[in-house]
């Protein structure tokens, strides 16, 4: 496990494509509203579980990739009922319930 939860951080930047039996991955309340592709890439090879809740993820629309692959991913997801992201309507809902494609329409 990879514990950075409560943590100020805004980004996450770190090569995990070597940490093989890395099982949980823990960002819950930070600061970060995105992960970026290259990282996303990593985590789907490792099968871990992965933890962002309590996080102001954005589900604004430069963001829909991120949004798009949380909803179609095989990467498990702790406390999913209390993962949230900013919607362009300024609530926070989550975005397993969220319409991706109404966030183009925006």
């Amino acid at each position: 496990m990879l514990n950075l939860s409560r943590k100020t951080l805004t980004e996450f930047e770190v090569n995990i494509g070597s940490l093989r039996q890395l099982k949980l991955l823990n960002l819950s309340n930070s600061h970060i509203s995105t992960l970026r592709e290259d990282f996303r890439i990593q985590l789907d090879t490792l099968e871990a579980t992965l933890d962002i809740s309590e996080t102001p993820l954005s589900c604004f629309c430069d963001n829909i990739d991120f949004v798009h692959w949380m909803k179609t991913i095989r990467v498990k997801f702790e406390h999913k009922h209390v993962t949230k992201c900013l919607h362009p309507t300024l609530q926070f809902l989550s975005p397993w319930k969220s319409d991706v494609g109404a966030l183009y329409r925006e």
